[in-house]
């Protein structure tokens, strides 16, 4: 289903794809639970594609979700919890939210030096 639903993204086929994200992320938090790897990396395919499609709002409530459990599963400095805290902030800056995005870049910049 997620290939499937990749394959319509690369063909510009977004409400296809949307369609097919929504019910494999539904089936991941089903099946596998809302924590589980699978699951965090289908949220995140959702919400790239709501980007694409410019529903920002969708895109920012997924992401602002993969990055809570990410650093609660993963912890902060994880390298998948930064790139969720990256996707955040380009998404806060498409959406004209100088101040977050710049916050969050800020943060990630930090983290990656350290680690």
């Amino acid at each position: 289903m997620g290939n499937l639903a990749s394959t319509y993204r690369a063909q510009g086929q977004w409400d296809e794809a949307e369609k097919l994200q929504v019910q494999n992320l539904e089936i991941c938090k089903r099946v596998l639970g809302p924590e589980h790897p699978h699951t965090l990396i289908s949220m995140g395919n959702l919400a790239s594609t709501y980007g694409k499609q410019g529903q920002w709002d969708e895109a920012e409530k997924l992401q602002v979700q993969n990055l809570e459990i990410r650093k609660r599963v993963l912890g902060p400095e994880h390298p998948h919890t930064l790139t969720s805290m990256n996707n955040l902030a380009l998404t806060y800056r498409a959406q004209g939210q100088w101040d977050e995005a710049e916050k969050l870049q800020a943060q990630n910049l930090e983290i990656r030096k350290r680690v």
